[in-house]
């Protein structure tokens, strides 16, 4: 997380090896994203998705999106059909194998975009704000997946985003600043540093706020307590 512009998805883009770092160097299990042409071996290890799937789509058919990524990795064909459809229906897209991708609302082609992604059977899986462009219907069913994703199939996520409801179900927050990470840790840990992720350019949750205040107000008018130096019964 961190404001427009901090380095978010330059530092993604470093992990896939889109990027090639200017200094010190990336290593995404025993590659060196500086060697020649990584990208075809990362795509084996990591996945990733951008904010607009309409940017991403290059065939017409739900099917032939899928297997597009399995053919670049040089996947058999003969095992193609098998994988296609687990990544369909694993995503809520079965049945729609000979629809057009163009047929297909925002949110199902966000989920199009996470079958391709876990059709390569990656360790981890890259997200640059897949939600923005979605209805709060479509992002929730897009996080469901995810956790699905993360839980049952054990792939590691790196999302970005600047949704603070989709934060809070993370296991790890980074918040970034000037392309550097300033503070890392637990959601709980990360929200109730009230005026550090303000600083960072993040507002707090509502409710976050909202209790700060009403205990801000609970202790101040507090009878004082002769043996308690805070002021608390």
């Amino acid at each position: 997380m961190g404001k427009n512009g901090c380095g978010k998805t330059t530092l993604t883009k470093h992990i896939n090896g889109l990027l090639i770092p200017t200094s010190g160097e990336v290593f995404i299990e025993n590659i060196n994203t500086k060697h020649s042409n990584p990208c075809s071996k990362i795509a084996k290890i990591i996945s990733m998705t951008f904010q607009n799937a309409d940017e991403q789509i290059l065939t017409s058919t739900v099917e032939d999106e899928v297997a597009f990524g399995l053919e670049n990795i040089c996947f058999p064909s003969e095992k193609m059909n098998e994988r296609i459809a687990k990544a369909l229906d694993f995503v809520g897209l079965k049945g729609y194998e000979k629809r057009s991708t163009e047929s297909l609302s925002g949110g199902q082609k966000q989920k199009l975009m996470l079958a391709c992604a876990l059709a390569t059977e990656p360790k981890a899986i890259v997200l640059d704000e897949i939600t923005s462009m979605l209805d709060p219907v479509s992002q929730r069913d897009i996080m469901n997946i995810l956790l699905k994703i993360n839980e049952t199939l054990k792939t590691s996520i790196i999302m970005i985003t600047h949704n603070i409801h989709e934060a809070v179900l993370a296991k790890k927050i980074m918040l970034m600043k000037s392309g550097e990470i300033k503070i890392s840790g637990k959601p709980k840990d990360i929200f109730s540093n009230f005026e550090m992720i303000k600083k960072l350019g993040i507002i707090p949750p509502e409710s976050a706020d909202l209790l700060k205040s009403l205990m801000g107000i609970y202790y101040k008018n507090l009878p004082k307590n002769e043996n308690s130096p805070q002021g608390v019964r």
